[in-house]
């Protein structure tokens, strides 16, 4: 109203489209005709939005200055919809939306609310997505979920096609929160279960020492690695044995043995039974 040029009766209440013509001195018949006119110009000719979310934000319009009939009851369930609590589709057969807001047109709706959300002066959304319950194979005390290796696949899924859809999610800030099994070990749980997702995040180019703040995958302070801890030698060791560490099992290598492994699967004899190379040693070998 305030951009056509009329006056809004009492600013920061919705009031009746009656109110608006006599503050206006219209008659309220041509005024909302042209208002109908306004929401087909600019909301059901718009595109960039779904015809599911774009009937949706006109039925609400429609409701904010002419209140719907009492037996429809179409404002809930449009509500609902738009939450995702809507039972049956069925509630809505009269505004003509056809489907449930699903995963296989998310992405669609979360671009037209973005769109929605600029159109209505907004600079855009933030979301925030906490993924660290992907990394746990136990339920969590409170909601009781439990994600399975296929649905962890799933959710990186849904996150790789977010990335390949953001030239089209104008206005929209996602954070994705994670912990240290995202990168880890892990076959089933980290990002090398899906590869696709890891190529799109990963940062081919580090700073050594540093993060960089703009890059796709950042580590906060307090998330890095642990590393594990070298051992003090006792009282009245020799000095060079701070130099030696010993096997994890505290297995003596016999001579006889190949030694221990390091990191990369090579094997490695002991300079001494019992005692590895620091560097070198992560898993006593015992044949």
């Amino acid at each position: 109203m305030e951009k056509r040029g009329y006056e809004w009766p009492r600013p920061g209440e919705a009031v009746s489209i009656q109110d608006v013509a006599e503050c206006n001195r219209l008659d309220v018949t041509l005024l909302s005709r042209d208002f109908r006119q306004w929401l087909t110009a600019e909301v059901m000719r718009d595109t960039e939005m779904t015809q599911d979310f774009r009937v949706a934000m006109t039925r609400l319009c429609l409701q904010r200055l002419e209140p719907e009939d009492a037996e429809l009851g179409i404002t809930s369930p449009i509500l609902q919809w738009l939450h995702g609590n809507l039972r049956r589709i069925g509630a809505l057969k009269q505004t003509f939306i056809t489907a449930k807001i699903t995963r296989h047109n998310g992405r669609a709706m979360l671009r037209s609310l973005c769109r929605w959300l600029r159109l209505c002066g907004q600079q855009g959304l933030c979301v925030a997505l906490d993924i660290r319950q992907l990394g746990r194979s136990g339920a969590t005390a409170g909601d009781n979920v439990r994600y399975s290796p296929a649905a962890v696949l799933d959710a990186f899924e849904v996150l790789r096609q977010i990335i390949d859809d953001s030239e089209h999610l104008g206005g929209l800030m996602l954070v994705v929160l994670a912990d240290q099994t995202l990168i880890g070990d892990d076959p089933r749980r980290s990002l090398d279960a899906y590869l696709a997702l890891k190529m799109r995040i990963w940062s081919d180019v580090r700073p050594k020492g540093r993060d960089n703040p703009l890059a796709p995958l950042v580590v906060l302070a307090g998330q890095q690695p642990k590393r594990a801890a070298r051992r003090r030698p006792r009282d009245g060791a020799p000095a060079d044995a701070r130099q030696r560490t010993q096997c994890d099992r505290g297995a003596a290598c016999r001579g006889a043995q190949p030694g221990c492994r390091s990191p990369f699967g090579t094997r490695r004899r002991s300079i001494a039974p019992g005692i590895c190379r620091p560097a070198q040693a992560v898993q006593c070998c015992t044949g």
